[in-house]
């Protein structure tokens, strides 16, 4: 068993829920399809253990890291307009997510979103967008293994690619992405 499952990350430490009894769980996942050069991604919102909403959407991207970051700030936002004074168990299957928000965010901060390297950190406008929404809420952001049989994460994993072959078949006007 990988402790990374059960390991909540967040933020800042709040120790006091604020529902206890509805907590809502939100999965998130985004997909990229290089040959296409199109991304999709996909939401499930769980309250009490009962489908509440999906969210999905497509957009020209550039890499399956643009797409997670979107899908979990879809999430996040669709959350902060609807459900805003609860509290959030939001899943993801990008370890790179929490490698970026509570490994990386500081000192990308400090280096005025340079990396190591120099360059400009990729996608720092959604980085930053993500950091502002789980920092302005109470979220506890949990790992789960990629295309481990997860109900949830396999919803939103094909909400994700479905949006994408969609596009395809239908040759879909495809919104670009905003940041590169």
């Amino acid at each position: 068993m990988d402790f990374r499952q059960h390991t909540p990350y967040r933020l800042h430490t709040q120790t006091e829920c604020r529902n206890p009894c509805g907590a809502i769980q939100v999965f998130s996942d985004g997909a990229y399809f290089k040959q296409y050069h199109l991304g999709g991604w996909g939401v499930a919102i769980y309250q009490n253990e009962r489908l509440v909403k999906t969210l999905k959407g497509i957009q020209t991207s550039h890499s399956s890291l643009e797409m997670e970051l979107v899908a979990a700030i879809q999430a996040l936002t669709w959350l902060q307009r609807h459900y805003p004074k609860h509290t959030i168990a939001l899943y993801t299957d990008a370890q790179i997510l929490l490698e970026g928000l509570f490994s990386k965010y500081a000192n990308w901060q400090t280096q005025h979103w340079k990396s190591r390297n120099g360059n400009p950190v990729a996608y720092a406008t959604h980085w930053q967008q993500l950091y502002q929404l789980v920092a302005a809420q109470s979220v506890d952001i949990f790992w789960i293994k990629a295309h481990a049989k997860h109900p949830q994460n396999e919803l939103v994993d094909h909400l994700a690619r479905a949006q994408i072959l969609q596009a395809q078949d239908d040759s879909v006007q495809v919104p670009p992405s905003n940041d590169s």
